[in-house]
C-alpha cells in the first residue's frame, strides 16, 4: 500500500508576476532596473548574431587552418554585425569631403578600414569638455583650476580591428594649424612627453586611442584645426617606417568667446600627401609611403 503524504508549504510569489506581501515583481521594477534590462540585451544581441552566422553556415567545420585563423575569422564576422546593429550601412552618396564609405553627423565619424584582408572601423567622437577634472586636467595643471577647459572639444578616436598582438598594432600622428601659433602651415603635435623623443607617433600600441582635449586659458578669438591619422608599420614595430591607414580632420572656433566645433571629416590621401614633407623634416630618420596602405 501506497500512503501519500501532503505536507503545506508558504506560497511565495514569483517574480515574474504579480504578487502579495511586499514581494517585488516584475512588473513594479524600478525604472533603472528596467532599463538595465533592456540594455543587457542589445550589448548580447551583436555576439549572439554572430554565432548564428558560424552556425548556420558551418564556417568552423569547413575550416582547415589553425586556431588562431579561426580566431580571428570569428572576429571578423563581428564586425559587420555591429554595424550593423549600430546603423552604420554605407550611404548611397558620398558627400563633399568625406571618404568613401565614411559616415558622419555633427559630432560623430565612422571610418571603415581593411588591412591585410580583415576589416575594422574608425570610431570618432567629438564632445564637449563639461567636467575637465573628470578628464585628468588636474593632473596637467598641478591642482590649479581647470573651469577655462569648460566647453573645448574633446576627441576620442577608437579602432575596432580583429587581430591581436603584432597584427594589432597601430600608430596616431596628428598635425595641427592654428591661429594663435602659425596659421599659415601646419606643425606636428605630439603629446609633452615626446616632445623630445624623434617619433611621428603621439600614441602606439595595440589599437590604440586617439585622445586629445586641447583647451586655453582665455577664449580669444582663434581657429585651430587638426589632422589626425592612424598608420602602420610593415613590420609592426621592427622597422621607423610609416605607411597612413586612414585619416580626419576636426577642430574648433572661437568667436566672442563662443566655441563652436569643426564637423569631423575624412580626409583623403592627397591630404597625407600633402604633410609628407612636414614630416620627412620633422623625422629625417623616418621613411613614410605615400598615400594610403590599400588593404
Amino acid at each position: 500500500m501506497i500512503i501519500a503524504v501532503y505536507r503545506t508549504f508558504p506560497a511565495r510569489a514569483s517574480r515574474v508576476s504579480p504578487g502579495r506581501g511586499g514581494i517585488r515583481t516584475g512588473r513594479d521594477k524600478p525604472a533603472s532596473r528596467k532599463a538595465a534590462n533592456r540594455a543587457h540585451p542589445k550589448l548580447r544581441a551583436p555576439g549572439e548574431r554572430a554565432n548564428v552566422q558560424l552556425r548556420t553556415r558551418r564556417i568552423l567545420l569547413k575550416l582547415r587552418c589553425c586556431p588562431w585563423k579561426a580566431g580571428l575569422l570569428a572576429k571578423a564576422i563581428h564586425v559587420p554585425q555591429v554595424r550593423e546593429m549600430q546603423g552604420w550601412a554605407d550611404p548611397p552618396l558620398t558627400p563633399a569631403g568625406l571618404g568613401e564609405g565614411s559616415i558622419a553627423d555633427a559630432h560623430n565619424l565612422r571610418i571603415p578600414i581593411t588591412l591585410h584582408g580583415i576589416s575594422g572601423l574608425i570610431a570618432v567622437s567629438i564632445t564637449r569638455s563639461t567636467d575637465p577634472d573628470a578628464l585628468g586636467y588636474l593632473l596637467l595643471t598641478g591642482g590649479q583650476p581647470t573651469d577655462a577647459a569648460c566647453g573645448f572639444p574633446v576627441c576620442r578616436a577608437t579602432v575596432t580591428y580583429p587581430a591581436e598582438g603584432y597584427a594589432a598594432m597601430f600608430g596616431w600622428t596628428q598635425m595641427v594649424r592654428s591661429t594663435d601659433s602659425d596659421p599659415d602651415r601646419f606643425e606636428m603635435d605630439p603629446i609633452a612627453l615626446y616632445r623630445q623623443v624623434l617619433t611621428p607617433y603621439a600614441f602606439f600600441g595595440v589599437r590604440p586611442e586617439l585622445f586629445d582635449a586641447p583647451s586655453r586659458d582665455s577664449k580669444y578669438d582663434m581657429d585651430w584645426l587638426a589632422h589626425s591619422f592612424l598608420c602602420v608599420s610593415p613590420d609592426a614595430v621592427l622597422t621607423r617606417h610609416v605607411q597612413a591607414v586612414a585619416g580626419f580632420s576636426w577642430g574648433f572656433t572661437i568667436t566672442r568667446r563662443t566655441i563652436t566645433f569643426a564637423r569631423p571629416a575624412a580626409l583623403g590621401p592627397e591630404t597625407w600627401d600633402s604633410h609628407l614633407d612636414l614630416l620627412k623634416t620633422s623625422y629625417p630618420g623616418w621613411i613614410f609611403d605615400s598615400e594610403y596602405l590599400s588593404a
